[in-house]
């Protein structure tokens, strides 16, 4: 309400006393309200709007200031930032009736200051919205109450600006009435203040975004740069790399390296060098840059030299001449690169020396230079130690490798000669394959095999190789004082001698260039027995390279190999002699037997060696060898328990043993005893242990062993011989009968048809109409002679077939409802599981009746509400496809015989639908196997996805 007084006068016109008059505004008070607030709601209509518009931050301030006093009618409106630093408030951006008011005043941020306790100040420093709504009764207003009333700023607002819950500013307003900010007014006020912070920190975003994608594109730029700077370097490590894993030579390994490093950086010269432990020295292996003559070779570096590439492979570090001519480079570094100027001719200023190291080892070292000088940055030092890093990778796998060969060859090479001294008991032909050994394993060029006569002191030739057209081959026995040739001086020195212990006359130099081994490696080898010589094996091998140790351990090896087969064959010859004297000599048969006794004696001795040795060529047999006696097995080589599938005799269970220890071949032994004469066992079926049965066959021989009667068991395992033969019979009976088919199948075709039509003549004539039944029965037999013709042609190998890629699957699922449909009638389900094959070449019609022949053999085998599953999966690169049926399995006797054309178990079969299934398969290069037991039968068909033939995979039972 409002209050309204005035004095009142009587008819005289005197005044008397006042007169109150109240009036009711509440509903003009509620429409000024009501229109304040809709100004305020276009306020912040417009500013929002703005805020869409504008980013930059002090035209939006400047907007939001001029939209607050010209539509919000607020005396004046500021917005100021703080400055922290001073503890100021700065005025960014002011519109309305200020008349110098801002300039004119101070607001502080500091709370103990009377000009930090106003509106803004507050604000500012406590975030929060602070209202001063009677400017001339609020004490906070002090410091400002004059100015303020001067321009009739009768109350104020100040409302915090908020980023990231941090205060940068504030927003004040000026309204010239008391009490003009409410709560619903301020509430206001505060969201137009929130959009305006959301504007600024969406702004201060902005810009951040901006600031971030400049740097973006300047990084960007620069990591193109340094990616086009890399990409040569990764090119050329990618290179090295496949480099280094696509040999296994070293030398080539080394050879393809230099060149790509000489393409890529423009190599003077470039050298790499790997450690030879023998001879404790860095050996180029290859270079670049180096005169072809050999006048100037590259020497090797021994650990001794003041080298760079000694220096990198002792240090195990790099090393790096950026300028051979700067005072600063070590005197061994210009000296080394001094030394390749002479070898190459040109000048060098700057080089690297990489050691190669791999796996904590230092195998060698590359080292390259340049004809300019070159500053080497960190990244090339880095990007060089990597490229020799794969190198030494590279080149250690190919010498580990080399390193295997090398063994496994001369492991090979002892076995050989070991067969080659005990095929006969005949020098020449024992001293010949040894020699033939050594050519095929060895890079040997010529060799003769010697015996030395120790009472005549004379060389006789047993053997040569590759001398046949040499003059010296001529010569077949020399005294040992000849000098002439190396092999007297072996028996001299009574050890191997090489090329480096020859003395290098003019008669020596004659002879050897006559041998061909002037200019090559050689060595002589002493055959050694009791330490005394009894002969020599002279070789010659191309180049110049001395032996290494593990060649003459070699040479050492093959020498024993040989002494034993000399002494075997002396111990036959001198067997063989006293048994000729023996007979010739029966008068002193005392004195013989004196000897005889004592040669047995040392025959004893000899035969516990040769009885290692026959162990020895037991434990290696493939065939199985054990010995029975006292109702176990006393021994089992290593065949034979991998045979029975046990890891140690004394595991054997002699009761998978029963059908190879039978009492019967006992008896026939007894009969045989002293003989030694064996009993063949012929073939036997035994179960492992695993239960899997095998066939074998083989022989026993009854002998003593440990002063025990007992048998030795020689066992060969035929399985898969007999597999073999079996389906070769089988294939061979089944292309006979294609080929007669092929053969007579049309000729018996051509006149049944003739029958057939004048059958069907005579059954349409009336005179012969009550023939008409005999008629159709014999049109009927000839059809159905026909039809089974028809299958006998299927079985033609020659059988043209039309193949075309599709999947099995498909087929599959359209012969479905035919192959339902028959099981239906039958009271039987058909089941299919199929997966994800690939598309195979096949004739399709072939495929079909495959797929129809052991659909209908199965639901004939299966009982009636039974199931019949339709499987079809892969096996590594086959497609197989399984049919299994629930019937009660397919007796032995009868699986056998499956497939053979005209065998059939049912009354009205032919017998030639899984023999047809069989030529249908060979035809598509597949096979059929089965699977049978009493809980029914699955035929697997395995079809290969290429024409090439693929190993065969055993084919795991699947769960129906």
């Amino acid at each position: 309400m409002s209050l309204d007084s005035e004095p009142s006068g009587n008819e005289m016109g005197n005044n008397t006393a006042p007169v109150a008059t109240f009036n009711d505004i509440t509903e003009r008070k509620q429409t000024e309200k009501s229109t304040r607030l809709s100004r305020l709601y276009g306020v912040l209509s417009k500013i929002n709007e703005a805020i869409v518009r504008i980013r930059e931050p002090q035209k939006l301030f400047e907007k939001v200031c001029r939209v607050a006093v010209e539509d919000g009618q607020f005396e004046m409106a500021w917005i100021g930032l703080a400055d922290h630093d001073t503890k100021r408030i700065k005025a960014v951006a002011k519109y309305g009736d200020d008349e110098g008011y801002l300039d004119s005043i101070h607001i502080s941020l500091d709370k103990d200051t009377p000009e930090g306790q106003g509106p803004t100040g507050i604000a500012l420093r406590e975030g929060r919205v602070h209202v001063n709504n009677d400017t001339e009764n609020n004490p906070a207003m002090k410091p400002w109450r004059n100015e303020q009333l001067i321009r009739g700023y009768k109350a104020s607002a100040s409302f915090p600006l908020l980023i990231e819950n941090q205060t940068i500013g504030a927003m004040t307003l000026y309204a010239k009435k008391v009490n003009y900010f409410d709560d619903e007014e301020i509430q206001l006020l505060k969201s137009l203040a929130d959009d305006v912070s959301f504007a600024i920190e969406s702004a201060d975003i902005e810009r951040q975004r901006l600031q971030a994608t400049e740097e973006l594109r300047r990084a960007r730029d620069e990591l193109e740069a340094r990616v086009r700077e890399r990409t040569a370097n990764l090119e050329l490590m990618y290179n090295i790399t496949k480099i280094s894993t696509s040999s296994l030579d070293i030398v080539k390994v080394s050879e393809q390296v230099l060149e790509s490093l000489v393409k890529s950086f423009d190599l003077t010269q470039s050298v790499v060098y790997l450690w030879d432990d023998q001879h404790k020295e860095l050996v180029p292996t290859a270079s670049y840059g180096y005169p072809c003559e050999p006048s100037n070779p590259i020497s090797p570096q021994s650990l001794d030299s003041d080298d760079m590439v000694v220096g990198a492979f002792k240090s195990g570090e790099p090393i790096f001449i950026a300028n051979r001519y700067n005072v600063t480079t070590p005197k061994f570094a210009q000296e080394s690169m001094e030394k390749a100027e002479l070898l190459i001719g040109r000048q060098l200023s700057s080089s690297i020396a990489l050691p190669l190291t791999t796996y904590r080892r230092t195998i060698g070292v590359i080292a390259f230079s340049w004809s300019e000088a070159r500053m080497f940055s960190p990244e090339d030092v880095e990007f060089f130690i990597s490229i020799a890093h794969e190198i030494a990778v590279g080149l250690e796998n190919a010498r580990l490798h080399t390193q295997t060969e090398r063994e496994l060859a001369r492991t090979q090479l002892l076995q050989d000669v070991a067969i080659a001294a005990t095929t006969r008991p005949d020098l020449q032909t024992i001293s010949n394959g040894i020699l033939q050994a050594l050519k095929k394993y060895i890079n040997l060029k010529s060799g003769v095999f010697y015996r030395f006569n120790q009472k005549e002191l004379v060389f006789k030739v047993l053997s040569t190789l590759n001398f046949d057209e040499t003059p010296i081959a001529k010569i077949k026995e020399f005294s040992i004082t000849s000098e002439e040739f190396f092999s007297p001086k072996v028996v001299q020195a009574n050890k191997i001698l090489t090329h480096n212990d020859d003395t290098l006359s003019p008669e020596r130099v004659a002879i050897l260039k006559k041998l061909g081994a002037w200019g090559n490696r050689y060595v002589g080898i002493p055959i050694k027995y009791r330490a005394k010589t009894i002969g020599v094996i002279f070789l010659v091998f191309k180049g110049r390279r001395d032996f290494t140790q593990g060649e003459l351990a070699l040479f050492n090896s093959i020498a024993h190999i040989a002494c034993q087969a000399m002494e075997n064959t002396r111990l036959y010859e001198a067997e063989k002699k006293r048994a000729e004297e023996l007979a010739e000599h029966r008068k002193n048969l005392e004195k013989t037997i004196r000897e005889r006794t004592q040669e047995i004696s040392d025959i004893n001795i000899r035969l516990r060696h040769s009885e290692a040795q026959h162990r020895q060529i037991i434990e290696a047999s493939p065939d199985a060898y054990f010995i029975f006696g006292n109702n176990k097995i006393i021994y089992a080589n290593p065949a034979a328990l991998h045979l029975f599938g046990f890891n140690k005799t004394r595991e054997i269970d002699i009761t998978i043993l029963k059908n190879l220890i039978r009492s019967d071949k006992f008896k026939e032994l007894e009969s045989l005893k002293g003989s030694q004469n064996p009993v063949h066992l012929g073939e036997i079926t035994i179960v492992r242990e695993s239960g899997l049965s095998i066939t074998v066959e083989g022989i026993v021989i009854p002998i003593i062993f440990e002063k025990e009667a007992a048998y030795q068991y020689i066992i060969r395992d035929i399985t898969q011989r007999k597999e073999i033969e079996k389906e070769m019979a089988r294939l061979d009976r089944l292309n006979l009968i294609g080929e007669m088919a092929a053969g007579i199948g049309h000729e018996i075709r051509n006149p049944m048809t003739a029958v057939r039509g004048f059958l069907q003549i005579l059954g349409t004539k009336e005179e012969c109409v009550k023939y008409k039944d005999y008629f159709d029965l014999m049109i009927e037999e000839l059809d159905r002679a026909n039809s089974i013709i028809t299958e006998f042609l299927k079985l033609a190998r020659n059988k043209t077939v039309e193949k075309r890629l599709f999947n099995l699957n498909d087929e599959i699922k359209t012969l479905f409802p035919l192959i339902q449909s028959d099981a239906t009638k039958s009271d039987k389900n058909i089941v299919l599981e199929l997966a994800e094959i690939p598309d195979l070449l096949m004739d399709e019609k072939e495929i079909r009746q495959v797929i129809l022949n052991l659909v209908r053999n199965g639901l004939e085998a299966s009982p009636a509400g039974s199931d019949l599953m339709i499987k079809t999966f892969t096996v590594d690169n086959d497609v197989i496809l399984a049919i299994k049926d629930n019937g009660k399995g397919i007796n032995p006797d009868v699986l056998e015989k499956i497939g053979t054309p005209f065998f059939t178990t049912k009354d009205n079969g032919t017998g030639l639908g899984l023999a047809v299934c069989y030529s249908i398969a060979e035809r598509h290069n597949a096979k059929i196997e089965i699977e049978t037991g009493r809980n029914g039968t699955t035929f697997y068909i395995r079809l290969k996805q290429f024409e090439q033939a693929m190993p065969a995979v055993e084919l795991k039972p699947f769960a129906f």
